[in-house]
């Protein structure tokens, strides 16, 4: 997340809000609980560990990410 190498406690907990609902939405509760995690660091101003956090975050991203695209051929390859 950009607002984390930009030190941006701020930045932090709105991207970090924004991806803990879409996710929790599509069901990826793991990367949502991860998101919390950054957002409340972000509403408490402390940056300290966001960063081994937010890289976390990240992979859990592209397995969800990767998960959701296997999901989206099926269906379209099944005719749904």
């Amino acid at each position: 997340m950009q607002a984390v190498e930009d030190k941006d406690a701020k930045g932090l907990q709105v991207a970090a809000h924004s991806l803990k609902s879409s996710s929790a939405y599509v069901g990826a509760m793991r990367l949502s609980d991860m998101s919390k995690e950054l957002e409340m660091m972000g509403r408490s101003n402390v940056m300290d560990g966001a960063k081994e956090k937010a890289e976390r975050l990240n992979a859990e991203y592209t397995r969800v990410r990767t998960a959701l695209d296997a999901e989206i051929k099926l269906a379209i390859e099944s005719g749904k």
